[in-house]
């Protein structure tokens, strides 16, 4: 019964332990939904669009966010979608976000913001930074906000993009008419 008990104690200390070291809430651009990479290799070319997530973390149902994207200058911001809910303002000039329905932030699920288009044109580009910062002059920080409106400074990341090679499509007939 000892045994059992020494179980319970060890599970309830988890419990009161697992909030007091949650994470630090983050906003960044990462490169797949499940917010695991903030570095993406990709081919580009005239005819390439990547698509990157604006992912943040935090332990809590989050119901917005106030933030900017930085761009190197060889990247190009196609297009944003967002959740349901209301945008103010543009993701480069600094853009609120509010959900209609609040996203689920717990257990390190990522709160997918905005899906991304990214141009980069014929450019070979090699560690290409995407910035996340406070939309200034409005905030000094960057924010996630909870469902009741309480404002969760966040530390904006910064992702890299690199594309080593520029590919065009073609077809084999065309390829075949370049050693004529």
């Amino acid at each position: 019964m000892k045994k059992g008990h020494w179980l319970l104690t060890i599970a309830l200390a988890l419990l009161v332990a697992v909030p007091a070291v949650a994470q630090q809430a983050t906003i960044g651009v990462y490169f797949d939904a499940a917010g695991t990479q903030t570095t993406g290799v990709f081919n580009g070319g005239y005819d390439v669009v990547h698509t990157a997530y604006l992912i943040g973390f935090v332990e809590t149902f989050v119901g917005g966010a106030a933030c900017k994207v930085a761009l190197d200058s060889h990247i190009l911001l196609l297009g944003a979608v967002y959740p349901p809910g209301v945008q103010i303002g543009d993701l480069l000039a600094g853009v609120e976000i509010g959900f209609t329905e609040p996203i689920l932030g717990y257990f390190g699920q990522p709160v997918v913001m905005a899906t991304l288009q990214l141009f980069t044109g014929a450019n070979l580009l090699v560690n290409g930074e995407i910035n996340v910062l406070p939309f200034t002059p409005k905030y000094s920080e960057v924010l996630l906000a909870d469902v009741n409106g309480t404002l969760i400074p966040a530390t904006g990341l910064t992702s890299l993009l690199t594309i080593p090679v520029a590919t065009e499509a073609n077809s084999w007939s065309q390829v075949k008419d370049l050693y004529r």
